[in-house]
C-alpha cells in the first residue's frame, strides 16, 4: 500500500509537503469475518491512505480469514493463544516501523475523514500523544443506544481540547510516545488498557487530544448481553461470582435511584435486563 501525502504534515505547511506512512492496528479475537471486513473497508476508505493495515488473531478458536476482497491490504498476524487486546495490539506495534498508529477495534467504522483530521492535529503539535474522537453507538436514538452513550461512552467535551483519558474504540497515536512507554500493559487483558495507557502518557508530559471534526461509529449491537458484557469487562472479577455480584448490582441499584429522580423512568426496565444478564455472565464465569 502507499504512503499518504499529508497536506497538513508539519506545522505551518500544506498537505503536499511530505509523505507520512500511518499503519492501523486492528486486535480480533473469534470476530465475525463481515464485522473484521467492515472495519478495515473504513480504513481502506480513508480520505488519506493507510500504509499497512495489521489484522492481529489473538488466538481465536477457529483461526480468522480475511476475505479476498481486502486481502491485499490486510497483513495478518498469529497469536499462538489468546492472549488480551493488550498483547495482540504490542504485537502489531512490534512488527511496525510508522511513525503513526491506528488502534482501531472490529466493529468501529471510521468517517472518512478520521485520519485525515486526527493526523493533521497530531503532525501539527509535537506534544500531543494520541488523538480521539467521538464514537457514536450504530442507532444513538434507540433507547439501548441512548443508555450506552449515557453510561458507558466517555464524556466529551463540548470544545476540542485535551482529555485525561480515551477509549480505544478507535485512537490515533504517535508511535514514539506509544514506545516510549513500553507500549499496551498485557496485564490489562479485555478493557481498561486505554485507561492504563494514557495515564503513563500523560506521565510522561503527552497530551491526549480530543477532536471535533471527525467520529466514527460502531455497529456493535447494542443488545442486553452486549451491554452486559461490557459491564462485567469494565467492572467485574472473573472467577468471584460474590464480588461480581456486589458490583453490578451496586451500580445498577445507584443509576437506579438517579433515573427515579430524574425522570428517566424508560431506564429502569434496562437496568433491570443488564444486571440479570451480567449476574449470568458472572455466575458461568465463576470458579468451580
Amino acid at each position: 500500500m502507499q504512503q499518504y501525502v499529508n497536506d497538513s504534515a508539519r506545522p505551518g505547511g500544506d498537505a503536499s509537503s511530505r509523505r507520512v506512512a500511518v499503519d492501523v492496528i486492528i486486535p480480533a479475537y473469534n470476530e465475525p469475518p463481515e464485522a473484521i471486513r467492515a472495519t478495515v473497508l473504513s480504513c481502506l476508505n480513508q480520505s488519506v491512505q493507510v500504509r499497512t493495515i495489521y489484522v492481529v488473531d489473538d488466538g481465536s478458536s477457529e483461526p480468522i480469514r480475511i476475505a479476498d476482497d481486502i486481502s491485499h491490504a490486510v497483513t495478518l498476524l498469529r497469536l499462538p493463544r489468546n492472549s488480551g487486546i493488550s498483547a495482540a495490539r504490542n504485537r502489531a506495534i512490534q512488527e511496525s516501523d510508522a511513525p503513526f498508529l491506528a488502534c482501531v477495534n472490529v466493529d468501529v467504522l471510521l468517517a472518512p475523514n478520521w485520519l485525515e483530521v486526527c493526523l493533521a492535529h497530531l503532525a501539527a503539535h509535537d506534544g500531543t500523544g494520541v488523538v480521539t474522537a467521538r464514537t457514536w453507538p450504530q442507532h444513538p436514538g434507540a433507547l439501548l443506544g441512548r443508555w450506552r452513550n449515557r453510561f458507558q461512552e466517555p464524556r466529551y467535551p463540548k470544545q476540542e481540547g485535551p482529555m485525561r483519558w480515551a477509549i480505544a474504540h478507535a485512537l490515533l497515536f504517535r508511535a514514539a510516545a506509544i514506545k516510549e512507554v513500553g507500549c499496551f500493559d498485557e496485564r490489562f487483558w479485555k478493557c481498561g488498557e486505554d485507561v492504563d495507557i494514557c495515564s503513563r502518557l500523560r506521565d510522561r508530559g503527552w497530551e491526549i487530544f480530543y477532536v471535533k471534526g471527525t467520529s466514527c461509529r460502531s455497529i456493535q449491537e447494542d443488545s442486553l448481553g452486549n451491554l452486559a458484557r461490557a459491564e462485567f469487562n469494565r467492572f467485574c472479577v472473573e472467577r468471584d461470582f460474590g464480588r461480581s455480584a456486589a458490583i453490578v448490582t451496586s451500580r445498577a441499584f445507584q443509576r437506579s435511584i438517579r433515573h427515579v429522580l430524574f425522570g428517566r423512568v424508560l431506564y429502569l426496565p434496562v437496568e433491570f435486563g443488564i444486571w440479570c444478564t451480567a449476574l449470568q455472565i458472572s455466575w458461568r464465569k465463576r470458579s468451580v
